[in-house]
């Protein structure tokens, strides 16, 4: 799913379950709005289960590697209605589009690492110096 598909889905109200693929120390810096956080696949279904097997799961991490695997095993486990984020929360922040510290919108994204942090506008990219930390 592109990242201008899902905002506009989330803007017409529809329901859809977003995994966030992240360690929680970059879930913590920020995450979309409303984004439970999952890096492994029986932790994803564990929180999936508790939901409606018909809602829409949409898997994003930094770029989309850690993401697409996550998106995989839970398609294998039976979430067939699961898609990955192309470009993932980089992709999301880069377009303008919020995220979240908790419920509070921020102007930071976590790096990941100085490598692909570079993928990342500069203007958005998280230094450890923000409260979060």
């Amino acid at each position: 799913m592109t990242v201008n598909e899902l905002h506009d889905r989330l803007n017409r109200g529809e329901t859809i379950i977003l995994i966030d693929a992240r360690e929680g120390k970059e879930y913590a810096v920020s995450h979309l709005k409303g984004a439970l956080q999952a890096s492994r696949v029986q932790d994803a279904v564990a929180l999936l289960e508790a939901h409606d097997s018909s809602v829409p799961v949409v898997v994003y991490c930094s770029v989309g590697f850690r993401s697409a695997a996550l998106a995989e095993g839970l398609i294998a486990a039976g979430f067939t209605n699961t898609a990955n984020l192309e470009g993932s929360i980089f992709e999301w922040g880069n377009s303008g589009h919020p995220v979240y510290r908790g419920t509070q919108a921020v102007e930071v994204i976590h790096p990941f690492n100085p490598k692909w942090g570079t993928l990342l506008d500069a203007e958005l990219r998280w230094k450890g110096q923000e409260r979060g930390k």
